[in-house]
C-alpha cells in the first residue's frame, strides 16, 4: 500500500510491503466536490473498491490512520517482487536520480 500525504505534507511512501488480500468486492463511484478560492465547484468521479486484508493490529492501525490523512494506492506484486525501504517521494526528489 503507498499512502500519499494531504495538501500540506505532499509525500508518497510504502506503508505495508506485505498484505494478504482476502477478499475484493465490488468497485463503486464516489462524487466529491471541490470548491476553488473564487468559489468555484468542480465535481469528480472516482472508482472506489473494497479490499478486505489480513493484517496485524499495528498495521491495521498504520492503514486506517493513512486512509483518514490522505490517499491510497495498491499494487499486486509478483513471489519475485522485492521492495525496498526507501526515502518518501516528495516535489523535492520526485524526478532525482
Amino acid at each position: 500500500a503507498l499512502a500519499q500525504g494531504g495538501a500540506d505534507t505532499g509525500f508518497t511512501r510504502i506503508l505495508l510491503k506485505e498484505a494478504k488480500v482476502v477478499a475484493v468486492g465490488s468497485s463503486t463511484v464516489v462524487s466529491t466536490t471541490k470548491t476553488t478560492e473564487e468559489g468555484a465547484q468542480t465535481t469528480e468521479e472516482v472508482p472506489k473498491a473494497l479490499l478486505t486484508l489480513s493484517l496485524s493490529d499495528r498495521d491495521a492501525q498504520r492503514l486506517v490512520w493513512a486512509s483518514n490523512h490522505g490517499d491510497l494506492a495498491f499494487g499486486l506484486r509478483t513471489e519475485s517482487s522485492k521492495v525496498t525501504d526507501l526515502p518518501p517521494t516528495s516535489g523535492i526528489n520526485a524526478y532525482k536520480n
